[in-house]
């Protein structure tokens, strides 16, 4: 899973989530929040204001290269673990949100 961000923004849409290239997701501003949509969850938090978000999507896309770059599942889990705390530093791990579902889909595995 990839995010692509809009530089320029136009309206309220701010970044994509790509899935093998396809736009599956949307993340928009909704009064100062980011929130994420999408057709088969419905809304969820993403992200108190737009610098909370960006610094989330920075700590992903660490994550991604890192996890790629893991030689085993120890080092894997190690990765894992600093994506959890740089994403609970940012204040975006709300129960039931965006970046908690990530979180542990990466915890399994998955991502």
């Amino acid at each position: 899973m990839q995010i692509e961000l809009i530089e320029e923004a136009s309206g309220d849409t701010l970044a994509w989530e790509l899935i093998d290239g396809e736009r599956c997701g949307e993340f928009f501003l909704s009064d100062g929040a980011v929130r994420y949509r999408h057709q088969a969850t419905g809304e969820l938090f993403v992200a108190h204001n737009l610098v909370d978000f960006r610094t989330a999507v920075a700590a992903w896309q660490r994550y991604g290269a890192a996890v790629r770059a893991a030689p085993d599942e120890e080092a894997e889990l190690r990765v894992v673990a600093q994506l959890r705390d740089d994403l609970a530093t940012s204040g975006v791990l709300a129960e039931g949100g965006f970046w908690s579902v990530i979180v542990e889909q990466a915890e399994h595995g998955l991502l």
